[in-house]
Order: structure tokens, then sequence, then C-alpha cells
């Protein structure tokens, strides 16, 4: 008895895909593709999907931002859409990416490209120089030129120190030049003054509204702050005004994704 083997050939049902400029190309800066092959801050693989995702809906139709909603990146790239809004996050406080209003798109001055945590320290290091030769930044490191006025400074330091303690017992929301989360300043109704909103309140408001995309529903709510500056709200109002806003559109949601659905269908039914 002899034994035989059979030969079976495994690429004989496999699909060639293969990229060819005829079918499609996108014009693309030698400087932006260099710099996404050795960029100057830490990039996740899921990140570099989305910014592939965006330079698709963007650069490809000769457009430097646009409108791509949570959806759409979802199904470029195969990342589930509870992850987009987290990623786009990171992308944008990394200035990978440029958020105008709901709009997005990459950001083309790469030198500009780095970790938030690098561009916090910088602007942390920012030094301040009085007539009496003291040099300060917000770390606390002081030199002082003089040393008979190194008493006054201390003194100075001590009253400001007990002042912003006050200031930080107050029920009204905290108002911050600075934080390590922060996402954007939604503006209030006095002069110069915004009110923080940081990544860790969006993750909050996510939970509490699921159906809504809580980065982009925040980017609205600036954006008709800054074209409504006589609706604009007190520091005490504001959070109020969130939770109203974030409500109706919770609640517009459902209605929202069925008429986005049925758009989809009638789409695929016509190709």
């Amino acid at each position: 008895m002899s034994n035989t083997a059979q030969i079976v050939n495994l690429g004989e049902h496999r699909t060639i895909v293969k990229a060819d400029i005829e079918k499609g190309y996108d014009r693309l800066a030698h400087t932006l593709t260099n710099t996404l092959a050795n960029p100057p801050v830490k990039l996740s693989a899921r990140e570099y999907q989305i910014i592939l995702a965006v330079i698709s809906k963007t650069y490809r139709f000769h457009k430097k931002l646009d409108w791509i909603s949570s959806a759409q990146l979802s199904e470029i790239t195969g990342i589930d859409y509870s992850n987009i809004s987290k990623i786009k996050s990171a992308l944008i406080s990394k200035n990978v990416l440029l958020a105008d209003g709901v709009k997005i798109g990459i950001n083309p001055t790469v030198s500009e490209w780095q970790n938030s945590q690098k561009r916090l320290k910088k602007a942390s290091l920012e030094i301040v120089k009085n007539d009496e030769g003291i040099v300060k930044n917000d770390e606390g490191i002081v030199k002082n030129d003089f040393p008979s006025s190194q008493k006054r400074l201390q003194h100075k330091k001590e009253i400001s120190t007990k002042e912003t303690n006050t200031k930080e017992s107050s029920s009204e929301p905290k108002v911050s030049n600075q934080s390590a989360d922060v996402f954007l300043y939604l503006p209030l109704n006095k002069k110069n003054s915004t009110y923080l909103v940081s990544e860790s309140e969006l993750a909050e408001k996510q939970k509490v509204y699921p159906a809504v995309d809580v980065r982009r529903e925040y980017l609205a709510m600036k954006d008709w702050l800054d074209s409504n500056p006589k609706n604009r709200k007190t520091a005490s109002g504001i959070k109020a005004f969130v939770t109203r806003w974030l409500s109706k559109t919770q609640n517009q949601a459902p209605r929202l994704q069925q008429s986005q659905q049925a758009m989809h269908d009638w789409m695929e039914s016509a190709l």
C-alpha cells in the first residue's frame, strides 16, 4: 500500500488587492509623511489609524478641515465607536490634530506636534522678572539679585497663598489657566473669564450621556458661545447650561441615529 499526500493550494481563493494610483491617490507633503515615519511625539497604532482616516476625509477632497463623525472614523478604521472620541482627544492634545468647532484636520505645522505634558512643562517655565531683580517661575524657582528684598518676596508669597486658598474654597466653579488635562475653555459673560473643561469632566459626562458624542458637543457649545456673546453664562450658571445642552442632545440621539441609518440604507440601495 502506497502513501499519498494531497497538495492543497491555499492561495486559490485569496483575493489579490494591488495599490494603483490609477484608482486614486493622495497628495501629501514629504515633510508630513517623513514626520509620520519618525514622529516627535509617541503615537499608538490606533492613533495612526485615526490620522490616516482624517487624511482620507480631508486632503483627499482638498480640504484642510472637515466635520468627520465618530461613526465615520469607526467605519473606516474598524475601531470601536466608543473609543473614537478618546483617541481624537489624545491627538488634539498632542497638537497632531487641529479642532475648529466640530471640524478636525491634520496640523501641517509638524514642529508643534508634542506630548501635552511637555507643552505644560514648557509653559510652567515662563519667567517673570520685576524691578527688584526677582526672577521666578510657576515651579517656585526664585533667584534674587538683591538679598535685601528676599524677606519681602517671602511675605508676598505667603499672602498670595492665603488668597488662593480662600478663592478655592468658593462654591463657584474654579477657573484656571493651567491644568494637566485641559480640553478647552468655555467663554463666560465676564470679560476675559472662562470655564475650564477637563478631560476628566469629558469622561464623566460621556458615562452619563452614552448616546452623545460629548467631545463634539463641547466644541459646539464653545462655537455657540463665541457666536452669541450676549447669551454667555455666569461662572455659577455654566454647569447648568452644559447639563441642559447634553440632556437635550441625549433625548434627540435615538431619532438622529435612526435618521442616519435610514440615509445609509437609502444610499446602499441607490448603489
